[in-house]
């Protein structure tokens, strides 16, 4: 395997220390050593792959240096705006390196086995690059990570252009790194499971992408509940709310709720925008302030003035809840009145070591959700 500390220093020989990313599971330790080894005001994490690639173009024009952004390769359709609009050598021609994790990867003719989000992703991964016009480099255990280092960052400055590396599972080494903590008491599953006690039957709810999910589907479960009233985003991390909200907007007579992320509030926050329009709509924000799901590094939420981002997008009603009671008073209240609501909820980081997966297929899940929500 590759020492994430060893591939930083290559980097740095090349005149390389900036970095601009959204956090991934397979990257894991690469971000850990970053986070580690590399100094605060040089390494931004986003709120989405398009704004990471923004900035890298931000920096380069203020430097003409190379930056490197980092990604899972799920949030390529983010940052392909900016990459073909601005960057690419037909636009502006700016160089920079850009460090894929790649899910769903493909050996041989085979695909590896991963979740079903990951799968046609990953299929698509090194097409997609190439559709792009951009040169890449497949990184492995087994790569001479300095020859392709130099080779990259050679080609980038050259052609004045992105150049991809795109990393396999298992490449890098682990990276020790102190557990992220935060100031919270309740956990995340906890708050779940007091919200689900309460809701309607004829509640519809929406699940953001990462174990809130899966932590619904096993609550479900143990709670002898139906599946067939949520829809878990298993991809498309930023995007539960607007589905939610639309989903209200067609079904005013019925309550939904959004059971969202911090992280993936901020990948794409102008949403709350119209989410905050519908009065049926309550938008519940589990905040850890970190990725938890990909390593838990941390976001930026909790540096958010909530009341008065609450406020401006337009919701009727606000509350920062850290506490079980107040979080029970406050979702019956919701019930009551029917006023568009947002909840932000302190949740301290961790989930349980047995969590598993939703195990219905997707398909079949998402047939029973569209029926609950069109039988009324």
């Amino acid at each position: 395997m590759i020492s994430p500390i060893e591939f930083l220093k290559e980097l740095k020989e090349n005149n390389i220390d900036t970095y601009y990313g959204v956090p991934d599971s397979l990257l894991k330790s690469l971000g850990d050593a970053i986070n580690d080894s590399v100094l605060v005001s040089n390494h931004s994490i986003t709120p989405n792959e398009g704004i990471a690639v923004s900035r890298a173009i931000g920096y380069f024009s203020a430097t003409r240096q190379l930056p490197v952004v980092y990604m899972q390769n799920s949030g390529l359709g983010n940052a392909v705006n900016p990459l073909l609009s601005l960057a690419d050598p037909q636009v502006y021609g700016v160089p920079m390196l850009i460090i894929v994790g790649w899910r769903g990867e493909i050996v041989g003719q085979d695909q590896i086995a991963d979740e079903p989000q990951h799968r046609k992703q990953g299929r698509v991964t090194i097409d997609l690059i190439h559709s792009m016009g951009y040169n890449y480099f497949v990184v492995d255990k087994d790569s001479c990570y300095k020859t392709i280092v130099c080779e990259s960052v050679a080609l980038a400055r050259q052609k004045q252009e992105p150049v991809f590396l795109v990393v396999r599972k298992d490449t890098f080494s682990a990276h020790n790194s102190s557990s992220p903590k935060n100031r919270f008491k309740m956990n995340r599953e906890e708050a779940i499971k007091n919200v689900l006690t309460l809701l309607p039957d004829d509640c519809i709810s929406v699940a953001t992408t990462g174990k809130t999910g899966r932590e619904i589907f096993e609550l479900r479960q143990s709670l002898n509940m139906p599946h067939h009233t949520d829809f878990l985003c298993v991809g498309g991390m930023g995007h539960a709310s607007s589905i939610a909200a639309e989903i209200a907007r067609y079904k005013p007579e019925r309550s939904v709720v959004c059971f969202d992320g911090d992280g993936a509030a901020l990948m794409h926050l102008a949403s709350m925008q119209h989410a905050a329009s519908q009065k049926n709509f309550l938008h519940i924000i589990l905040n850890n302030c970190a990725h938890e799901s990909v390593g838990g590094q941390s976001t930026s939420f909790d540096e958010l003035d909530a009341a008065s981002l609450a406020r401006s997008f337009g919701y009727a009603k606000f509350a920062y809840i850290t506490e079980k009671d107040e979080l029970c008073r406050e979702t019956t209240n919701f019930f009551h009145t029917q006023q568009s609501t947002l909840f932000i909820i302190g949740c301290k980081i961790g989930s349980r070591d047995d969590l598993g997966r939703p195990t219905t297929p997707a398909r079949e899940q998402y047939a029973a959700f569209t029926n609950f929500v069109n039988s009324k």
